[in-house]
């Protein structure tokens, strides 16, 4: 979430700003974005690769990549279910303390 935020605030302040300024940000984000990539150590990498490419971590016999795909895919499930509670209860949510996965269908 650390890095959607600092995302968002990139976006937001390309968009805000004007001129010689608007590039400078342009240019510094994107020598800090790459710079970042380039001294990652290797797992860290191929955790961040869990979040765009699942396959290509899953033909690495690497048990830690192999855990961070099977986060993943837990966290996308639970996205999609909360997106359906969502679509079947918009105006008011389930209530307090009930739980999602209790609702009826």
């Amino acid at each position: 979430m650390g890095l959607l935020a600092l995302l968002w605030v990139a976006v937001v302040l390309l968009w805000t700003t004007r001129g010689r300024f608007r590039l400078l940000l342009a240019v510094v984000t994107l020598g800090i974005g790459l710079g970042t990539l380039l001294f990652l150590p290797k797992d860290i990498q191929q955790r961040y690769g869990t979040m765009v490419d699942n396959e290509a971590q899953a033909m690495e016999d690497n048990p830690e990549a192999v855990g961070a795909i099977g986060s993943s895919q837990a966290r996308w499930a639970l996205f999609v279910h909360s997106l359906e509670v969502t679509v079947r209860h918009p105006l008011l949510g389930v209530g307090p303390g009930t739980s999602p996965a209790r609702t009826p269908i």
